[in-house]
């Protein structure tokens, strides 16, 4: 999703909760970026939730992090 919005070129706010503060970040194709994971495991993909996702990621309000199945 993310890396997806940067190789189009796309600017869009990510928004999450830490602690009871929401926080939120602008991204854009210049920041630099790391990703870091627990594990070399590749989980199964949720469409559902990869869709609901790319909507909000195109929405005014921006990119929200979520668990899925909420």
């Amino acid at each position: 999703m993310i890396t997806g919005k940067l190789l189009r070129q796309e600017r869009f706010v990510l928004t999450w909760l830490d602690g009871g503060h929401q926080k939120s970040i602008w991204l854009h194709p210049g920041a630099h970026l790391a990703f870091e994971f627990d594990a070399a495991v590749v989980p199964e993909l949720d469409r559902a939730w990869l869709t609901s996702l790319m909507n909000q990621a195109n929405s005014p309000a921006g990119l929200r992090l979520a668990q899925a199945n909420q």
